[in-house]
């Protein structure tokens, strides 16, 4: 089970520290953010625990696409809920979600990079002798 964390809005503070993250000690979910934590514990688990980045992708894919399923069938309250402090939304599980995927992207070694193959030799160009007369030889006459 991943950490749940609640999106804090500071109006009075500079744009760039105007919303922190904040750990919840308590399960305080909506219903809507305990399916998604349900849903994504399961389809998280398998991606997690790979060092596939293509499985890691496939899987953000997925919740950024469940997440749009959640936000357009909630009531309206909890479309626009923050985590201002009275309950965890499907934001906030969203971001949590997100951001522990990307931990996990940013904890796998990269490809070895191999050198590219060299270029293939130049082609062989054949001289061919031609008999008879050259250039040369008319004009000096």
């Amino acid at each position: 089970m991943m950490a749940t964390y609640i999106v804090r809005e500071n109006p009075d503070e500079p744009p760039f520290r105007r919303c922190t993250l904040e750990r919840v000690e308590e399960e305080q979910s909506c219903a809507y953010a305990k399916q998604f934590v349900a849903w994504r514990d399961t389809v998280c688990q398998k991606a997690l625990a790979s060092s596939n980045v293509i499985l890691l992708n496939q899987t953000r894919l997925k919740v950024a696409n469940r997440y749009y399923e959640f936000y357009v069938s909630v009531p309206e309250y909890h479309k626009h809920c923050l985590g201002n402090g009275d309950h965890l939304c499907i934001f906030s599980v969203f971001i949590e979600t997100m951001h522990k995927l990307r931990e996990h992207e940013l904890n796998i070694d990269p490809p070895l990079l191999f050198e590219p193959p060299p270029p293939p030799p130049p082609p062989v160009i054949e001289v061919v002798e031609i008999d008879g007369p050259r250039l040369g030889e008319f004009i000096r006459r």
